[in-house]
């Protein structure tokens, strides 16, 4: 089994663990806003998938998704291109670090990611996991943690986003971050 992933100090948010074989998923993410003392500080890179691999990652995230959806007796959610931006920038970034955290490298929260990209939010959470193959497994691992399983069946969620890049050293190296935004417009 892969060494412990690095833990960080959070500045701010909320985050539930849970590690399954080797693999981790944390949730609950709720933007209200940090002190971002290193944002000017750039951040290492994962590598990103290639535009083919990034695609149908996300068309068979897209569809599974709306399943899971549709059997909870829930509407689908809209993918939006701003939250699109901020969650594959986050997945960039955490594997660029090689750890999965709420927190950004520069203290940002998914709140400000998601406004930063230009999603104007009343509502926001992130679902994070490393080391999980392919959307199945993404949302098998999702469905049976309850912050998880809770942001994905909020009322509040309206829109979403999914990135996923891979780590680039280190114990993790290859394994995929995977990072789901979901938020409601506010007016």
């Amino acid at each position: 089994m892969p060494p412990a992933l690095p833990r960080r100090e959070a500045l701010a948010g909320i985050g539930v663990g849970l590690g399954l074989g080797g693999r981790i998923a944390l949730g609950l993410g709720a933007g209200l806003g940090v002190l971002r003392p290193g944002a000017l500080m750039a951040a290492p890179a994962g590598r990103a998938p290639d535009a083919d691999d990034l695609a149908a990652g996300r068309a068979d995230f897209d569809a599974r998704f709306a399943t899971f959806r549709a059997e909870a007796g829930l509407p689908r959610l809209a993918r939006d291109p701003a939250l699109e931006a901020a969650a594959q920038g986050h997945a960039m970034t955490l594997a660029g670090q090689g750890l999965i955290d709420h927190v950004g490298h520069d203290g940002s929260s998914v709140g400000d990611r998601a406004r930063d990209a230009g999603y104007a939010w009343c509502w926001v959470a992130e679902n994070l996991t490393l080391n999980w193959r392919g959307a199945d497994q993404v949302l098998a691992a999702w469905r049976g943690s309850p912050g998880h399983h809770a942001n994905m069946v909020s009322p509040q969620a309206a829109d979403y986003g999914i990135g996923f890049a891979y780590v680039m050293s280190g114990a993790w190296r290859d394994a995929p971050v995977w990072v789901w935004v979901a938020g409601r417009r506010c007016g």
